[in-house]
């Protein structure tokens, strides 16, 4: 799980809340957890298999490169990528902007993009 740096202790504690194991990759050793959780630059370098990127405009925001850093949140996934979000998405993310995205589905604020691998 990706998120803004601002916003992952919340984001521990309500996956925590729903019961999952969760590590906190600022911590030392949570990438050996079930779910991780950390910060969009902080993920640079690494590939997980399925990867959910919360709030993508608040990585944006947070800092000066922030579209870099959601760039690099947005390409960790091998097979699945999820976005989550209540505030609006960047305009790069938004629907219909690029006709060769396929947009799997959106439900809300929850969108899923398909990744080829």
């Amino acid at each position: 799980v990706v998120g803004p740096e601002a916003l992952l202790d919340q984001m521990i504690g309500a996956l925590m809340e729903a019961g999952l194991t969760v590590g906190d990759a600022r911590r030392a050793a949570s990438l050996e957890e079930p779910v991780v959780v950390l910060g969009a630059v902080a993920s640079k370098g690494l590939e997980f298999d399925a990867v959910l990127v919360v709030e993508p405009g608040a990585i944006v925001a947070e800092r000066d490169g922030g579209a870099r850093a959601l760039y690099v949140a947005l390409t960790r996934a091998v097979q699945e990528l999820s976005i989550i979000h209540s505030d609006d998405l960047p305009e790069a993310l938004r629907p219909g902007r690029d006709g060769s995205r396929e947009r799997l589905g959106q439900d809300g604020g929850h969108a899923c993009i398909e990744t080829s691998a």
